[in-house]
């Protein structure tokens, strides 16, 4: 039991380390600005321009200002460590295709402005844990999706064209990418565990076995349905019966 507390300290740990890490990034580029007095926001994703297809790869990192950064580094955090913590196995593959997948399907649809900023990646980690929470039927996940619905319930409405000054686009390509690598890997996401009572399966045969009881001196017979290809020892339930009873 300590051992596997241990273990699970140290996970936990290391989803905090990866969380803070990965939010660490666009916190230290804005610091660059700002000892330097500059603003790389130019630098930004501009859609359809093959010079600045490298924006792909910058958006993420950059932001208009400390109000924009801090607004993404709460959800950035948050996401980032739960992705790792139940989805260690495939994280980078999960992260990665997200981060490249947001990044460029803003680059085909958006607007010709410059886009920055997280929040796409924000979006399409917010919709792999909730899809894949549904997909699982992980009881563990599914509160995680059901939180995440409670923190970022208005999410939804980022994805439409409601402000001017905000990357639609971006929320909108982070979502569906979000969507679809969950849709991916929903054969390999956690299973939830299962119960011996939840063992048997809709298909199995039962058969009826008549088991003898004494009840008030007198013998009576009932039955009990059990797995076709299941042996029982009658006289061990019978034993188990009358302790119960006693």
């Amino acid at each position: 039991m300590q051992q596997e507390s241990g273990i699970q300290r140290k996970s936990i740990a290391q989803a905090l380390l990866v969380g803070f890490v990965f939010t660490l990034a666009p916190w230290l580029v804005y610091g660059y600005e700002r000892i330097n007095l500059i603003s790389l926001s130019d630098y930004g994703l501009l859609p359809r321009s093959f010079l600045q297809f490298y924006g792909i790869l910058s958006m993420p990192f950059l932001h208009g200002g400390i109000e924009h950064l801090v607004s993404n580094t709460a959800p950035l955090f948050i996401l980032t460590t739960f992705l790792y913590y139940f989805y260690k196995r495939f994280f980078g593959w999960v992260y990665l295709s997200i981060y490249l997948l947001t990044g460029f399907w803003t680059w085909m649809i958006g607007r010709p402005d410059i886009h920055i900023g997280a929040s796409g990646v924000v979006y399409g980690l917010t919709a792999f844990i909730f899809f894949s929470g549904a997909w699982s039927k992980n009881y563990r996940l599914a509160a995680i999706s059901l939180l995440i619905v409670f923190l970022y319930g208005s999410i939804i409405w980022g994805i439409f064209p409601m402000q001017p000054t905000v990357s639609w686009e971006g929320h909108l390509s982070g979502f569906v990418a979000g969507l679809v690598m969950s849709v991916y890997f929903r054969k390999d996401l956690p299973k939830r565990k299962k119960y011996d009572w939840e063992m048997a399966e809709d298909d199995t045969e039962y058969v009826k076995v008549p088991v003898e009881e004494m009840e008030n001196g007198v013998i009576v017979t009932r039955y009990i349905y059990v797995p076709k290809n299941k042996v029982i020892n009658l006289d061990e339930y019978e034993t188990d019966r009358l302790d119960r009873d006693q």
